[in-house]
C-alpha cells in the first residue's frame, strides 16, 4: 500500500492547487452524514424498532405497520452491519486489490 506522501509525489500542479478544497469538501461531506446519522436515521431506526417491538408484543404481526418496520429496519442493518462487513472480507481476501487499481492512472 502506498503512502500518502509517496503518491503526493506524483500529483499534477492542478491537483496541489485543488487539494485544499478537496479536503474542506470532505470534512464538510462527513460533518453531513453524521448529522444525518445523528438526527434523522437514528430517531427514526429507534421509532421503527419501538414499532416492530410493540407489534410483536401484542401479536400484531399481520398490519402494514409492522410489515413496514421490518422491512426498514431489515434495510438499515444490510447496509450499516452486512455491507460493512462484506467489504473488510472482501478487503482482507484481495489486499492489492486496492492499491493496484491505479485509479484511472
Amino acid at each position: 500500500m502506498k503512502r500518502p506522501t509517496e503518491d503526493a509525489v506524483t500529483w499534477s500542479p492542478r491537483d496541489r492547487q485543488v487539494a485544499p478544497w478537496f479536503a474542506l469538501l470532505t470534512v464538510g461531506g462527513v460533518g453531513f452524514l453524521l448529522s444525518t446519522v445523528l438526527f434523522a436515521i437514528i430517531p427514526v431506526t429507534l421509532e421503527f424498532a419501538a414499532r416492530l417491538g410493540s407489534a410483536l408484543a401484542h401479536g400484531a404481526t399481520e398490519g402494514a405497520r409492522f410489515w413496514d418496520s421490518a422491512v426498514f429496519l431489515l434495510i438499515v442493518v444490510v447496509q450499516l452491519v452486512v455491507l460493512p462487513l462484506l467489504a473488510g472480507r472482501s478487503r482482507k481476501s484481495h489486499p492489492q486489490s486496492e492499491s493496484s487499481s491505479g485509479l484511472g492512472r
